[in-house]
């Protein structure tokens, strides 16, 4: 096993006293529009001819929908800018801080209500990225199969 060694099945192959410490939410949801699906990368999964006049298009010019990434760039915002309204502002620059959120455009659903193959979809991932809550796990006996013990 892998960890520290009074927690660890024998026979003991990393001795890591660490693992299953500091652990830390990364939450993270998902606002998803519709777009026609021509315009997003569902129309690659859809259409088999589509998907091979994108393929050659990346491959021979270079250019087309395989060039798009899952995610292009991640958004940095500090939420104190943002107001009830959810308009940015910014007055004091010097108490802003570090950013808290990241904004992520994504071109495929990050939801959990699954989107029919017959819309094309378009997603904002939103994500703190300062948590708050920290916490450790532990396992709950030497079976590798069991459920792991949380603290209380």
């Amino acid at each position: 096993g892998i960890g520290p060694s009074h927690q660890v099945k024998k026979p003991l192959k990393k001795e890591l006293p660490d693992v299953g410490e500091n652990l830390q939410d990364h939450l993270a949801m998902g606002i998803v529009y519709n777009v026609p699906t021509r315009e997003s990368l569902y129309i690659i999964q859809k259409s088999r001819l589509r998907a091979i006049v994108e393929l050659f298009r990346y491959i021979a010019l270079g250019e087309g929908l395989f060039l798009a990434p899952v995610t292009q760039l991640s958004i940095l915002v500090n939420s104190v800018l943002i107001d009830d309204s959810g308009n940015i502002s910014i007055n004091d620059t010097e108490s802003i801080g570090l950013p808290d959120l990241e904004i992520m455009p994504i071109h495929f659903n990050y939801s959990d209500t699954p989107i029919p193959f017959d819309d094309g979809v378009f997603s904002l991932k939103v994500g703190l990225m300062r948590p708050a809550s920290r916490g450790s796990v532990t396992l709950a006996s030497e079976g590798p199969l069991d459920r792991s013990r949380l603290p209380q």
